[in-house]
């Protein structure tokens, strides 16, 4: 909000600085005779200090259009907590009566437990699980980075990719920050798994960084291995962006 009333601001700057610009325009011709030369009136209807003024407005203004106008290649990544909020914000009206159900109280006794109980790696597990089936994607990603964190240094490609799932779902299909992080330390074990690599291609759109993205999408379509629901997401993406695969 505050950018846009910047924005407003410099642009009632500008509207002054026209208006001053005229009004002293029509004051010096009317007051300088016509044997003045065209280069020491030029000089008298535009001061140093105007001229200094009004490149520094529009720097300004080209700043602030800048950061408004193009955001998406200041930041192209946001953090997994805010993913998380502005998803759940969207969300947040389709539950339904699910805090009476007995699953649902089962699993606020789990996580009250696991406070008390922080190295329970089938705890955090039986936590994923449970969060899963009522797609509290938020706890479930949290409960699986515990599990990672406790099974370092043997933790296994699935795992991994579970935690990538999980938080891909609570960030309402972004990749955030965290989840590149885990990604590029998952690549380091297992660098030619389709599964990663495709988390690769969707990390490529959240950063715009398109042909990138295409690439992988024909390296995928080759692939047997990797799920096609996985390969019409992709190719979702980039008709969406009317980049024809």
């Amino acid at each position: 909000m505050i950018k846009y009333i910047f924005l407003f601001c410099c642009f009632l700057l500008g509207l002054v600085c026209i208006f001053s610009l005229s009004v002293y325009y029509f004051s010096v011709h009317i007051s300088r005779s016509k044997k003045q030369s065209s280069g020491g009136f030029f000089k008298g209807a535009f001061p140093t200090s105007f001229i200094s003024f009004t490149i520094l407005l529009l720097t300004l203004t080209a700043v602030t259009y800048y950061f408004i106008g193009r955001s998406d290649l200041i930041q192209t990544q946001y953090s997994q907590k805010k993913l998380e909020i502005n998803f759940s914000k969207l969300i947040e009206g389709n539950s339904v009566d699910r805090y009476e159900a007995e699953i649902y109280v089962l699993y606020k006794k789990l996580k009250q437990s696991l406070l008390k109980r922080p190295k329970d790696l089938k705890g955090f597990k039986l936590l994923v699980t449970t969060s899963i089936s009522l797609k509290e994607y938020r706890t479930a990603r949290i409960a699986q980075e515990k599990v990672i964190q406790l099974r370092n240094p043997n933790i296994n490609v699935e795992e991994y990719i579970l935690y990538l799932d999980l938080a891909f779902l609570a960030a309402g299909g972004r990749v955030s920050l965290e989840a590149s992080k885990m990604l590029k330390n998952a690549e380091v074990s297992y660098p030619r798994n389709e599964v990663l690599i495709f988390f690769k291609a969707l990390e490529h759109f959240e950063k715009r960084e398109y042909q990138k993205a295409v690439k992988i999408f024909y390296l995928l379509q080759e692939n047997d291995k990797i799920d096609r629901d996985k390969i019409e997401l992709l190719k979702q993406k980039l008709s969406q962006l009317k980049i024809i695969p």
